[in-house]
């Protein structure tokens, strides 16, 4: 019964370690700058392009409480930072906001990651909307 117990703890281990470990990678090639380009498929004016600067982190860190940096910024506004973490395996990319002392999450599914594009929906309140990324 013992030997059941334990083998079923390293088992749990093992899992939460390798959702960990995706999640993680998914914050390493995501790190440096990137251009939102397009707004569902459409491409967005030069005006209209914002810049999100992602800093590479550790997500276990309590530091952090599990969110890295990213600064986004757009033309002819004020930068802000604010935090983002990868969760459910890499397959979900998480925002975290803040409105005056209260802060709240956005979460987005993470359809594409490759060296060069990031494409990402969201569907927040019955809507739709992906969002492409081109690497700067």
């Amino acid at each position: 019964m013992t030997k059941s117990i334990v083998s079923l703890l390293v088992i749990t281990l093992v899992i939460l370690a390798a959702a960990c470990s995706k999640n993680q990678k998914k914050v390493n090639s995501i790190e440096g700058a990137w251009r939102l380009e397009y707004v569902d498929g459409v491409e967005l004016e030069d005006s209209m392009k914002m810049s999100y600067i992602f800093n590479q982190c550790r997500l276990k860190s309590k530091k952090n409480e599990g969110y890295c940096d990213v600064l986004i910024s757009s033309p002819g506004s004020e930068s802000i930072e604010t935090g983002y973490k990868f969760t459910e395996k890499g397959t979900k990319l998480v925002f975290r906001d803040y409105v005056n002392e209260f802060s709240y999450t956005n979460t987005n599914t993470v359809d594409e990651l490759l060296d060069s594009t990031l494409t990402i929906t969201n569907s927040a309140a019955g809507n739709s909307v992906t969002l492409t990324f081109k690497r700067k």
